[in-house]
């Protein structure tokens, strides 16, 4: 049931699969027309409060290199096991449901394909080298190499490490990992018809930049691509 103690459990859990404010607001909305409607059936006997989040300058934000490096290094610090799922999700660009959902049939060489995704549409993406380490890095893990994860403690660890390196007043989250990819993806020049393919979009989110796609492994060298 939804009470006004778990509303923020479910906001957050629509922002970690990627839905805006202005989204939140509108299912929010919908839900609460809903409790409306069983409030004056009898079925519930009060009705949970919800504000309206905000919905102007919602910009995905992004960190620079210097800040993931810190970053990691000390997510590292308070967990292996956390540094490398987040880095997994820098450069794969995966939402932190679905990399958790992973099992190791999903996993061949170098590649992961993503089955139990959002929109309900599997994609493959390439590995580089340190997301192959860090699912290498869960050996043990006999389900899947991030099964073992503790969302919860994961959040409290990346927001603390976030913090401590200075990437205030970001709001670190796992979902910003997914957008830091998306963006240097993008400042790199890949075109929007790959980062569409890579990011398992319905539609390209920018104007295409080249009328040709490029191929994943295309992407997955600017990924390995050392800072200049």
């Amino acid at each position: 049931m939804a009470t006004s103690q778990r509303l923020p459990e479910i906001v957050q859990s629509l922002r970690d699969k990627g839905n805006t404010n202005a989204t939140i607001n509108r299912k929010i909305s919908f839900l609460r027309r809903l409790m409306v409607g069983a409030l004056k059936a009898g079925y519930i006997s009060w009705l949970p409060q919800a504000g309206r989040l905000g919905e102007t300058a919602n910009l995905p934000q992004v960190l620079s290199r210097e800040q993931t490096s810190s970053l990691f290094s000390l997510l590292a610090q308070r967990s292996p096991d956390f540094a490398k799922f987040a880095e997994f999700l820098l450069d794969t660009g995966a939402h932190v449901g679905e990399a958790l959902r992973l099992s190791w049939t999903d996993i061949t060489h170098k590649r992961v394909t993503f089955w139990d995704t959002d929109r309900k549409r599997h994609r493959s993406v390439a590995l580089t080298d340190r997301a192959y380490e860090a699912v290498r890095f869960q050996n043990d893990s006999p389900q899947g190499p991030f099964q073992g994860i503790n969302l919860k403690k994961f959040r409290k660890a990346l927001a603390s490490a976030a913090n401590e390196c200075g990437c205030l007043p970001l709001n670190v989250t796992p979902l910003t990992l997914r957008y830091t990819c998306e963006a240097r993806l993008v400042e790199a020049g890949i075109d929007m018809l790959t980062i569409q393919k890579w990011f398992g979009h319905r539609t390209p989110r920018t104007a295409l930049r080249h009328e040709a796609s490029m191929s994943l492994e295309d992407a997955l060298d600017i990924l390995e691509r050392p800072k200049s």
